[in-house]
């Protein structure tokens, strides 16, 4: 006797269902197995404060002269205006993809209003600046992004 094979609906609804679960919980075990870092560990207390981020965003940009920074082969250089060589704050190099990797430097001009950096100090790749000071009683920010080859 010929006996064939039959593929009934519910045999059809059974493989599918069965796939779909199948390819859930593959999902569900890759997501609980990706990094994700968020940008600071105290995400929430800073997003109250952003308000004075703005603050002294707009301050900066209503500078007339602005500090700047350029990217030699060595080194970064951090120039400030003239009326700003005794600024204090910091230098913030912020590596989207990878938090070790941000660097912290305090801000110390010497008398001529420069700070240069060590291109040795950054791993290769993009960083967004992030430069914060204050000068009479005044905060400042400003950021950019640089890519360190």
């Amino acid at each position: 006797m010929d006996k064939k094979l039959k593929f009934s609906w519910g045999s059809g609804i059974f493989l599918l269902y069965t796939g779909f679960v199948a390819m859930i919980i593959f999902f569900v075990f890759r997501s609980t197995n990706e990094k994700v870092d968020l940008v600071t560990k105290d995400y929430y207390k800073q997003e109250l404060k952003y308000q004075e981020k703005l603050d002294q965003i707009e301050r900066a940009n209503a500078l007339e002269e602005k500090p700047v920074w350029i990217i030699n082969n060595n080194e970064i250089t951090f120039t400030f205006p003239d009326d700003m060589k005794s600024a204090q704050g910091e230098i913030c190099f912020f590596k989207p993809s990878d938090k070790n990797l941000d660097v912290k430097i305090p801000l110390t001009l010497n008398p001529e209003g420069i700070q240069s950096v060590p291109v040795s100090q950054l791993a290769k790749g993009a960083y967004k600046v992030q430069l914060s000071w204050s000068e009479d009683d005044l905060a400042y920010f400003t950021e950019g992004v640089i890519y360190i080859n």
